[in-house]
């Protein structure tokens, strides 16, 4: 019903149903199909968890009972099906699951729209792996918070479903204006989860504030480990290192540099807030604070993201996400193509799997696949500047858990 009110007119209706297809299609391939998202997900449900009032050492025994619950459709996963939890997932309001008994009485037909629906209930019974897992993930942390709620804070069954909607977020109750701007081109389709993240961030330091500054204190004491364990460096050595960090990591918000060397003898950098339900918040107060609305407009909100930036990307030859050329004039007429076409497949791959490389034949970068062949040697390219690798192997097998670590010796830093 609330659908129909961005629908009226049958043009506009149209090309939103298309547009919604491409993002969703976008979507999918960014979020389920990518392991790396998988495991954030995880992590940053365990902290909406925490910070909603469960307790943190109660987090594995609830967690653990709603697995049990939900593979054996317990007493909880009944009452969450019975309230209607299951469809007010990411995976089910913005992945477009699919009406099951609606497809099976058109896939009888002997017509392209019942080959359709049989492809539709093929891929959702067999190929679907990623999105049924990112389903069952979300629905277990609700199942958890239930749990919680009526077993340790004597919360009834209906307002203890209503409470763990909205502490793990409900993407279906939302305003037209965000149902409109997650689905229209050029609008921001992650918009959701940041909306829905601050409103219950908001509520969260309202009633818990211990459970959410305690998290906000981590980058704090890593500087402090990072300053204890190195005599010689203080502070502004601190500032003045995060300085020769990439530009998403250059804040102390969240950025937690290792308080000891690796085996090559460079400082190593992780940003967390990927892991943080309010990361990106943290990056958009970082640019309003020093006036980069631009910044902020596009990159933290995401506005014109998705693949219709696509054009605009091809038009200015500028790669949004690294800021690098994606092709080069002066090469080929083939590698030209080469890299266009690298460009537009990762659009529409999993980014675990493709390169995010500058323009030119030479793979310089990319996501966890490209790195741990790099680091095993099996692709060239692992050489940088300081001829040192690029990626070692325990970097690149956390990349595939998200934890995406960059590498810092003082020799970039000369050279920066």
């Amino acid at each position: 019903i609330n659908g129909l009110g961005i629908a009226g007119n049958p043009m506009w209706g149209n090309l939103l149903k298309w547009s919604g297809r491409v993002q969703q299609t976008f979507k999918y391939t960014k979020v389920p199909m990518n392991i790396p998202t998988q495991v954030r997900n995880i992590i940053s449900n365990t902290i909406l968890m925490n910070v909603s009032g469960t307790n943190f050492f109660k987090l594995p025994g609830a967690i653990s009972k709603a697995m049990h619950d939900v593979v054996s459709n317990g007493k909880y996963m009944q009452l969450a099906r019975k309230y209607g939890l299951e469809t007010t997932t990411f995976a089910s309001t913005e992945l477009g699951a699919i009406d099951r008994e609606l497809a099976q009485v058109k896939s009888s037909a002997d017509s392209f729209d019942g080959m359709w629906q049989r492809s539709k209930i093929f891929f959702n019974d067999y190929l679907d792996v990623g999105g049924r897992a990112y389903q069952k993930t979300e629905v277990l942390f609700k199942v958890a918070k239930m749990i919680d709620l009526m077993e340790n804070h004597g919360k009834s069954e209906a307002e203890a479903v209503k409470l763990a909607n909205e502490a793990l977020l409900d993407y279906g109750n939302v305003s037209q204006a965000v149902r409109l701007l997650r689905t229209m081109p050029l609008g921001s389709p992650f918009i959701t989860f940041n909306v829905k993240a601050l409103a219950q961030m908001a509520r969260n330091i309202k009633q818990h504030p211990f459970a959410s500054l305690k998290y906000a204190a981590i980058p704090y004491l890593f500087m402090e480990m990072f300053l204890s364990q190195n005599d010689d460096l203080d502070e502004d050595d601190w500032d003045a290192l995060m300085e020769f960090l990439p530009d998403y990591m250059e804040t102390e918000f969240s950025t937690m540099v290792f308080p000891y060397k690796n085996e090559q003898g460079k400082w190593q950098a992780w940003d967390v807030s990927f892991f943080l339900p309010w990361g990106a918040h943290l990056h958009l107060a970082k640019n309003v604070s020093k006036a980069e609305f631009g910044k902020a407009f596009y990159e933290n909100i995401g506005m014109y993201g998705g693949p219709w930036q696509i054009f605009g990307a091809l038009r200015a030859n500028e790669d949004p996400f690294t800021k690098q050329p994606i092709w080069n004039e002066f090469d080929p007429v083939t590698q030209r193509h080469q890299d266009m076409m690298g460009f537009l497949a990762s659009y529409m791959m999993p980014p675990m799997l493709m390169p995010r490389n500058r323009a030119g034949d030479i793979i310089r970068g990319g996501g966890p696949l490209i790195k741990t062949m790099m680091a095993a040697d099996f692709i060239d390219g692992n050489v940088g500047a300081d001829g040192l690798p690029r990626y070692t192997m325990p970097n690149a097998l956390l990349s595939w858990g998200g934890v995406s670590i960059q590498q810092l010796s003082e020799e970039n830093v000369a050279r920066n």
